[in-house]
């Protein structure tokens, strides 16, 4: 759903890619994404380069 939404779909758009979701639940996700973008960037990012390190160190 957040890729959707990053890709450009609007709530309503999403919400017919995944029937099984209701709007309200659509809009509080992107709401707690968009204020918590910085947060999921950092913490995936380091993820990633966790798992890089992780792969070079094999």
């Amino acid at each position: 759903m957040v890729t959707a939404f990053g890709e450009g779909c609007s709530a309503e758009e999403i919400r017919e890619q995944y029937p099984s979701l209701q709007l309200p639940d659509i809009y509080s996700t992107i709401g707690y994404y968009l204020r918590h973008q910085k947060d999921a960037v950092a913490s995936a990012i380091t993820t990633l380069l966790k798992d890089r390190s992780d792969e070079t160190q094999k």
